[in-house]
């Protein structure tokens, strides 16, 4: 299926192709898997949006504990998430959302085994071997916490930013791309990516990130397990808010089939979900010119360039029913209004009318001579072989200069604001002490709002059946300022411009534990990028106000404007069996 990008301007209308991707129909994948499933293999499969906890059951001899009853029991939700060791003892509790968890196991003739406290990350394949001893199951072993296990489940090389780092790091406006530069290998990209806040096919806070010195639109992005890529120019399509994020895993190396379209890194965050305590936040950051030092290139009496930025919101989750149905919701507003320095050459007072007197060329060339070009005659004494005659005055007579240019040089530039230095080396000033070049220096302001918004629903139907469905969006508006003023209406010499940016990403997920050795995964997931800029001056026919026949004649008329969307669509399903005799 093929979407399109359209790009209007002067000249046209471009077209761009934008795909818009299916990966695989879940009711052909799940009658697969359905009919498979006696043939199917244990997957050791590389989670990027969940976690698993194995290990084998064994009693003090060594010996292995078939039909074992293991439980892992979420200390926040009190969910429960039952599992059955295999005639080999192993046992494997897969599809785990990350968190912390109780981890109980109990077997007729012996102690019951408790760890008090399990904890595990995004992608995590956590071992939890357990001996158990001869007893009475109303006696219990307590477990209160074991030490940091090697990784010996997983070939992946990868690093996770935990809850509470993302919660406590400084990050500059909230940005969670800066949460991927603490891995080894990762850092900020400064190379041309539409990604980096600067181009008008993504105004948002940059997320481009280059991971062993790859090109920062070379990283693939999942958002609970599913797709968030722009597929057009390689970024983001939803941002979640720092509040809404649990945590963030990126792979560097050895990347599973669902992240192998990476090869800089795979990017994976997590979002959160209610619990049966009830928790919120809030917050407001903001920065002005008054608490920003000067630009080193802004004249000591000219004021600071104006600066506000407000970053606020709030977060709320909660029960509502307890251990069963859970919410967690999230606003937040990114609000910037900066100065946008910029220098650029006017002509000066005279030279729109042809006036050339006092304008000299250097401190040694008291004036600079125009000469008029219908003069040109061969000449065999002369270096050039050519000469000319020189203007009378130093002035272009009024009858030969085209009215076009004279409004065009009227109507399109203010007068020169930066003063040179007179009589320096090589300097071409002319009255007053202006300089010929960069003689003016406008401060506009980039003006951008953005907001984002993520809800989520997390449901037990039954010990065997949980549920979650989830939606997210950004919105942002960016005003970006021309680099000179508007001196006279519908005409914008400096290439302003407006974009209306709308992010959407909707996702349901349900795991049905078939029973404690075969778990059913389906999901499906729905993105949407849609972006509309305008240029300064769209619409507007500056060809027939400045009086050059025969152009913007089309109905759009003068400079440019774009829109483009992506709309990517997803839908999974996975069986996860644990074999007897397989190694977990």
């Amino acid at each position: 299926m093929i979407k399109t990008k359209t790009v209007e301007s002067g000249d046209g209308v471009l077209t761009r192709q934008v795909a818009c991707w299916i990966r695989k129909s879940a009711v052909v994948t799940i009658v697969i898997a359905l009919f498979a499933m006696a043939a199917l293999a244990p997957g050791v499969r590389a989670q990027i949006a969940t976690a698993d906890i194995v290990g084998t059951v064994t009693d003090a001899s060594g010996a292995v504990i078939p039909a074992a009853k293991v439980v892992a029991t979420g200390i926040e939700t009190g969910l429960a998430y039952p599992g059955q060791s295999a005639a080999d003892g192993n046992f494997d509790l897969t599809q785990l959302p990350v968190g912390h968890y109780r981890l109980t196991i109990t077997k007729e003739g012996f102690k019951t085994f408790n760890v008090a406290d399990v904890g595990v990350t995004i992608g995590e394949r956590l071992r939890q071997d357990v001996k158990l001893e001869i007893g009475a199951a109303s006696q219990t072993v307590e477990v209160q916490a074991e030490g940091v296990q090697l990784q010996t489940d997983s070939a992946t090389v990868q690093s996770t930013i935990e809850e509470h780092q993302v919660q406590d790091l400084p990050l500059e406006g909230r940005n969670f791309a800066q949460l991927v530069q603490l891995v080894p290998g990762a850092t900020d990209y400064v190379g041309g990516t539409f990604s980096n806040g600067n181009a008008l096919d993504d105004r948002r806070r940059g997320s481009a990130v280059s991971v062993n010195g790859f090109l920062g639109t070379e990283n693939n992005f999942m958002i609970d397990g599913m797709d968030n890529n722009e597929r057009f120019i390689g970024t983001t399509v939803v941002k979640p808010s720092i509040e809404a994020i649990g945590e963030v895993k990126v792979i560097t190396n050895t990347f599973s089939a669902e992240m192998s379209r990476a090869n800089g890194a795979g990017v994976s965050f997590i979002t959160k979900g209610g619990s049966n305590q009830l928790h919120g936040s809030a917050f407001e950051f903001f920065r002005n010119q008054a608490l920003d030092a000067r630009l080193p290139m802004l004249a000591y009496t000219a004021p600071k360039q104006a600066t506000r930025q407000n970053n606020f919101g709030a977060s709320v989750g909660g029960p509502i029913k307890k251990n069963k149905t859970f919410f967690f919701g999230d606003f937040e507003s990114y609000l910037l209004y900066s100065g946008a320095l910029a220098t650029s050459t006017v002509p000066l007072q005279g030279e729109a009318a042809g006036d050339f007197t006092g304008i000299a060329a250097s401190s040694s060339v008291a004036q600079v001579v125009i000469y008029d070009p219908l003069t040109t005659a061969a000449c065999a004494t002369c270096s050039s072989k050519f000469t000319r005659t020189p203007f009378p005055n130093f002035m272009i007579p009024q009858s030969r200069i085209d009215p076009i240019a004279a409004k065009i040089l009227s109507t399109f530039y203010p007068l020169p604001n930066q003063m040179g230095v007179a009589g320096g080396a090589g300097a071409s000033v002319g009255p007053g002490n202006f300089l010929l070049a960069n003689n003016y220096i406008f401060d506009p302001a980039r003006d951008q709002h953005d907001n984002t918004m993520d809800e989520r629903v997390d449901h037990r139907f039954s010990d065997k059946d949980s549920f979650y469905a989830r939606y997210s969006f950004n919105h942002t508006t960016t005003i970006s300022p021309p680099s000179l003023p508007i001196v006279t209406p519908g005409f914008d010499p400096g290439s302003s411009n407006y974009t209306v940016q709308s992010n959407d990403n909707a996702q349901l997920n349900n795991v049905y534990t078939i029973n404690p050795r075969m778990v059913l995964l389906t999901q499906a997931s729905y993105s949407r990028w849609s972006n509309d800029a305008t240029g300064g001056g769209y619409r507007v026919n500056e060809g027939q106000k400045l009086g050059i026949p025969g152009v913007n004649n089309d109905g759009r008329f003068g400079r440019w404007a774009f829109a483009e969307f992506t709309d990517v669509y997803a839908i999974e399903s996975e069986f996860n069996k644990l074999v007897t005799g397989a190694t977990a």
